[in-house]
């Protein structure tokens, strides 16, 4: 919105508002349950999904230190093929293990 109305009053939009609407822009779908969503968008959008794993454990950490015990499950979702699950897997794993912190 800043962009478009930026544009319409004659001033430059800031550079960062103008890339994240090309970002938008370009992963706009017709449809997006056969797009680019749940697996797939982990597979196309580099660090995603490590950091979705490093806040996790990050959380699970928070709450270990406070006293909880927390179970953290991960779900992949619209997985459509078994190389999806195989690569988003091996990422979250080796996410995971990088995200352990030590005793403490």
């Amino acid at each position: 919105m800043r962009v478009v109305r930026h544009d319409a009053q004659g001033r430059s939009p800031d550079p960062h508002d103008t890339e994240l609407l090309a970002a938008v822009t370009r992963m706009h779908e017709a449809n997006p349950m056969l797009g680019l969503r749940g697996v797939r968008l982990g597979l196309v959008v580099p660090g995603l999904v490590a950091m979705q794993v490093r806040a996790i454990a990050e959380a699970v950490v928070a709450r270990k230190r406070a006293g909880g015990d927390p179970r953290a499950e991960i779900i992949m979702p619209l997985v459509d093929a078994v190389e999806e699950l195989r690569l988003v897997r091996a990422e979250v794993d080796g996410s995971w293990s990088g995200s352990r912190p030590g005793p403490g």
